[in-house]
């Protein structure tokens, strides 16, 4: 069932308007917004995860790979990164709007649709973890037995993979279940209800909560028999029988979502039968399935946030992943500042929420710390933990300003050269271009070993608007300020 994962459909980062506290910071160059440093996945890496979960559940492997749906796919990643994923129907394009392509329409229209490695690889990547496995429509269609062909594309950060297959002529009436005999799962909750359109739990009237984790089959007929289309199903577990929603996902095909959350590190067998309400003489087809849910771990909740900054601005996105995503808004973050001391606060906000923050002036440092209160969960209490991260900034001087009317009719593209002289040696250069109490480019950091001219490079971001504007370039310095100037500027040029 194509569909698109809403939580995992979330970007890492989002562009802020800087404030004058930036102006002195250096750490790196950057030619704009941070952008995630992750390398995003191959088709084959992507295949490859995939295919290892469906042998966890005894599922064949795919065979085949559709590189003519998995171009569709990239090219769809990139109408989507430019459109918005053009909402409210991220399965479909536009004519017209920009980077449209037949091909990624109809690939979307197929297709899986999540956010790209930038974001689920804080969760640990595709060895341990896939970013539809709390989505159990997608999840129903990327394992389904009947599938041999594959597609993926993970790029600008999007993700689109899906699969194929024709209902195999069987000689006798098959089964296959998810989690498979034996199988260890990852989760012993599941809260599914931000997938779009729709979600088991949603569907089957069930709230914005969590619930045991979603258990599928899927059942062929034997050759000339219709299709399978009366489940019954026992969820057994310690405490006996669990009560299960049954929740139809096409033919022969069904999720069952626990009404109450499981054990960790408990063994559970999941049973049943299918039959055709309108023809007694075709054979049940039975299955049962013996599974077990992970041993919690000490530290499962220590791995808080995935931290990248440049030299002006702090991405924080939290890992938050099982079971601290069960713990709910009883996180607080709190970013502290020595110069100027100030304190950014976020009392008790979701353990999943992210965000952006300016980096500290020059000189100064700024302590970012994050406390998660105790909860329970899986029947394990879980204590009360607490992270620390800082980070610093080099000293550096406003030694020179030039005002400069300026006019640009690209923002993205267009770059200035700015040629200082300065009169000390080992000292740090840094051009920035403000407009207001923003800033609307920097140059690279230059270590000038010795006393001379030095060109730094002035890149635009994105976010300066075009046009002509009233533009301040501010130079700064690792070398402590003596009297008179030590550095002026030379010429700037286009």
């Amino acid at each position: 069932m194509p569909g698109m994962s809403s939580r995992r459909g979330a970007l890492l980062f989002a562009s802020v308007i800087l404030s004058p506290l930036i102006f002195t910071s250096v750490v790196g160059a950057s030619l704009g917004p941070p952008v995630p440093h992750v390398t995003p996945a191959t088709s084959s890496a992507i295949e490859a995860s995939v295919n290892h979960q469906r042998a966890l559940a005894g599922i064949a492997p795919y065979t085949i790979f559709d590189s003519a749906t998995a171009g569709g796919c990239a090219a769809h990643n990139i109408y989507a990164a430019v459109n918005g994923d053009d909402q409210p129907n991220p399965h479909g394009e536009t004519p017209g709007k920009p980077d449209y392509t037949a091909a990624g329409a109809t690939a979307a229209a197929r297709s899986e649709l999540s956010g790209g490695s930038n974001f689920f690889n804080s969760y640990d990547g595709w060895n341990t973890f896939d970013p539809f496995q709390d989505a159990p429509f997608h999840w129903i269609g990327i394992l389904d037995p009947d599938n041999n062909t594959f597609w993926a594309s993970d790029n600008n950060t999007r993700l689109c993979l899906g699969g194929s297959g024709a209902t195999p002529a069987l000689s006798t009436a098959s089964v296959a279940t998810y989690p498979g005999n034996g199988e260890m799962l990852r989760y012993w909750a599941l809260n599914a209800y931000g997938e779009f359109p729709t979600s088991p739990q949603q569907t089957a009237g069930l709230g914005n909560s969590w619930y045991g984790s979603n258990l599928i089959v899927w059942t062929d007929p034997k050759a000339g028999d219709p299709s399978f289309d009366t489940v019954q199903a026992t969820l057994t577990g310690p405490s006996g029988d669990m009560h299960l929603d049954a929740v139809p996902a096409r033919a022969g095909a069904w999720i069952f979502v626990p009404v109450k959350q499981l054990l960790a590190g408990t063994k559970y067998v999941f049973a049943g039968s299918a039959s055709v309400s309108s023809d007694a003489s075709v054979t049940p087809v039975t299955w049962s399935t013996s599974f077990s849910t992970i041993a919690p771990s000490p530290n499962a909740v220590n791995r808080r946030f995935n931290i990248t900054h440049d030299s002006h601005l702090i991405s924080i996105a939290s890992q938050s992943r099982f079971p601290l995503s069960m713990a709910g808004d009883i996180c607080t973050t709190t970013l502290t500042y020595s110069s100027p001391s100030s304190v950014a606060s976020f009392p008790s906000h979701n353990c999943a929420s992210a965000g952006d923050f300016p980096m500290p002036k020059g000189g100064g440092s700024v302590v970012i710390r994050s406390t998660t209160k105790a909860f329970a969960s899986g029947g394990v209490n879980f204590r009360a933990t607490t992270q620390s991260f800082t980070l610093s900034t080099p000293s550096l001087v406003h030694i020179a300003s030039a005002p400069s009317q300026l006019s640009w009719t690209s923002t993205v593209r267009h770059g200035l050269k700015v040629v200082v002289r300065t009169t000390l040696a080992n000292t740090q250069l840094q051009a920035l271009l403000v407009q207001g109490h923003s800033v609307c480019g920097s140059s690279a950091v230059v270590t000038e070993r010795n006393a001379g001219n030095a060109t730094l490079t002035l890149q635009l971001y994105s976010s300066c608007p075009a046009g002509n504007s009233s533009l301040q370039v501010q130079y700064l310095a690792g070398a402590t300020k003596q009297s008179g100037t030590v550095t002026k500027i030379i010429r700037i040029t286009r």
